[in-house]
């Protein structure tokens, strides 16, 4: 029910729009109509540049409908290639396992990232006092990579530049060595 919000705002949208124009093209037709039957003039002129008019007005509204459903849907996407390990709506919904996103820093897990995982706590000799601490976090230091295809500069992890043999271009799809790029 709560997966996918931009999409279902988008979807509501069109949805919105067709019923709206098919409303309005309905209501200008009446105008017109009896605008005719009753010797209006004025009415049927009305009806008639009502129809753009609420069209237009209608389109307007579920553009801006639309952007927010796809804002909502580029942030999720951002979060979630934020921490490639983890997809906020597998946690939420208990839908399984997360997906792996292209990202360069999900190629290989980074040795500090290994070295803070525990053991499960019938292995660990560790008093209930020590389990309860927070592992330390270690900042990463990101390099900058010039894309060699479509000039994009990347922030990269060093320890993902490290592990991985090569690196995914999030703007044009396109894969080169971490080696062979120009570092800014």
């Amino acid at each position: 029910m709560f997966d996918n919000q931009g999409e279902k705002i988008m979807k509501i949208a069109r949805i919105f729009f067709f019923i709206g124009a098919a409303a309005s093209v309905t209501g200008a037709i009446a105008m017109i109509v009896t605008g005719i039957a009753l010797h209006m003039l004025w009415l049927a002129i009305i009806g008639i540049s009502y129809i753009p008019v609420m069209v237009f007005a209608f389109w307007v509204i579920c553009l801006l409908l639309s952007g927010y459903g796809k804002l909502i849907s580029n942030s999720d996407r951002i979060a979630n290639s934020l921490d490639p390990r983890t997809d906020r709506r597998s946690h939420e919904t208990g839908a399984g396992p997360a997906k792996q996103t292209r990202t360069p820093s999900a190629q290989k897990p980074s040795k500090e990232s290994t070295k803070t995982m525990r053991k499960p706590a019938a292995e660990q000799e560790e008093p209930a006092a020590e389990q309860c601490k927070k592992p330390e976090f270690v900042e990463p230091v990101f390099v900058d990579i010039i894309c060699p295809k479509c000039g994009e500069t990347l922030s990269i992890p060093s320890d993902a530049i490290d592990a991985a043999e090569t690196i995914t271009c999030p703007y044009c799809e396109s894969q080169f060595s971490a080696g062979n790029s120009a570092r800014t």
